[in-house]
């Protein structure tokens, strides 16, 4: 694999220097007390540092842990749903049990499960303890049972007439439904679709935040020869394999998507080059790797990398110049991903 390696930032260097100048004249005007004060403050911050360091390392020996809170009690609140088989009572207790966990914004992200709407958390806590008291109202009118889902939509459409036209749909299904708009169904990868809605958010967010990030596009060698020789079950096989090796070689904050046939796209927020670079390169070694032991052949792919905002703030201008950059690492030999 080629690359053009980036010059040196030399103001930043500079600028670290000043710092270092500066920080060097303010100790030598600290008498000894402030300087034993200072080396304490220092010891607990390196205590700190090296017990986030475990923590890190626990987190990247799980997988689990690395996956979004917001996931995993999706996952809770569909399973609870699903076990508890339209029983209130025990799904109300099942979840208290979750609630007692202590979970960070818990009542915004329920809601969002059970009914797509957002809210901010002291809002949302608000209105679900409005829903179980609604609940016991319409049980006492109506002299029998009212499910939990029911007081939700009556809650929503006659109290707070934010649903005038309300659709029932099972939340199974919805959440396929959903899914199958975002996940490309061969690669299992996101589509393009949600590419390009995420490429916008990082705009905005990177551009709000003044952070950095990579938009890495790239495509199969010589795609259209290995179906053509192989035939298009081992093509789709090569497609599956690119997908699996996309999401173990990037984080999980970062969006890897299928964007065309055979052109993958991947966003790594606040990354600058040099770190885009190394993670670009890891996937193409494990891809090679897998494809060989695995497929017909060993698959290799031509990219680009763009970086916001050193290339553009724009999202058609980033875009191009790693469609560009990636078609000149085709014309140029293949097997490589350009840099500039």
């Amino acid at each position: 694999m080629q690359y053009i390696q980036m010059n040196d930032d030399k103001d930043l260097k500079i600028a670290h220097l000043e710092r270092i100048i500066d920080a060097y004249e303010k100790v030598n005007q600290l008498s000894q007390s402030e300087l034993k004060d200072a080396q304490n403050v220092i010891l607990a911050h390196e205590k700190i540092i090296e017990l986030f360091k475990v923590e890190l390392l626990q987190s990247k020996s799980n997988p689990e842990i690395q996956k979004s809170r917001e996931t995993e009690l999706k996952d809770e609140v569909m399973n609870l749903l699903k076990i508890t088989s339209g029983n209130d009572s025990e799904f109300l207790e099942k979840l208290n049990h979750i609630h007692s966990e202590n979970i960070k914004n818990l009542y915004s992200d329920i809601l969002r499960i059970l009914t797509s709407m957002s809210f901010p958390e002291d809002k949302a806590q608000e209105v679900w303890f409005d829903i179980l008291k609604h609940s016991e109202s319409m049980k006492k009118s109506m002299g029998r049972e009212v499910g939990l889902r029911v007081a939700i939509v009556d809650y929503f459409q006659n109290i707070k007439n934010y649903l005038p036209n309300p659709k029932i749909i099972d939340i199974n299904l919805f959440e396929e439904i959903l899914k199958n708009a975002v996940i490309d169904e061969l690669t299992q990868i996101f589509n393009r679709r949600h590419f390009n809605i995420n490429l916008q958010r990082e705009v905005k967010r990177s551009g709000r935040y003044k952070k950095p990030f990579c938009l890495f596009l790239f495509d199969v060698d010589n795609f259209k020869s290995y179906n053509d020789t192989y035939g298009h079950n081992e093509g789709d096989k090569a497609l599956i394999l690119i997908g699996k090796i996309l999401q173990k070689s990037f984080r999980t904050e970062d969006t890897v998507a299928r964007t065309g046939g055979e052109e993958f796209s991947v966003i790594l927020p606040e990354t600058k080059l040099v770190h885009a670079v190394t993670a670009c390169e890891r996937f193409v070694t494990s891809l090679k790797a897998a494809s060989a032991e695995t497929l017909k052949t060993e698959i290799t792919i031509s990219g680009g990398i763009s970086c916001f905002p050193d290339d553009s703030t724009e999202i058609e201008a980033l875009y191009i110049k790693a469609d560009e950059l990636a078609y000149k690492a085709k014309r140029t030999g293949k097997n490589k991903i350009c840099i500039f």
